[in-house]
């Protein structure tokens, strides 16, 4: 298993970083002006962050039972992104 080390501005542009289609490599554009990704794991990856940044808008609230539903999908989300980039 190979390990890969990314480190980005935001959550969103390094889940898309370390999990960007091969045959979706970013352009030129892409990686000078900062524009995100848009393969179908970029999309993931930022559905896992709106879901990590509800998750803590429930964690805020008090809200537990919907900080855990949060994390749950966020978890499944980011182990579909884990099993598709090792597919590749």
């Amino acid at each position: 298993m190979e390990s890969t080390v990314v480190m980005k501005e935001t959550l969103a542009e390094t889940l898309s970083a370390l999990f960007v289609e091969p045959s979706a490599a970013p352009t030129a554009a892409t990686t000078v002006t900062g524009t995100p990704l848009t393969s179908p794991a970029a999309d993931r990856a930022r559905k896992a962050l709106d879901r990590n940044n509800h998750a803590m808008e429930r964690l805020k609230a008090g809200d537990w039972t919907g900080f855990g539903t949060e994390l749950d999908a966020m978890h499944g989300l980011l182990e579909n992104l884990s099993q598709q980039s090792t597919d590749h």
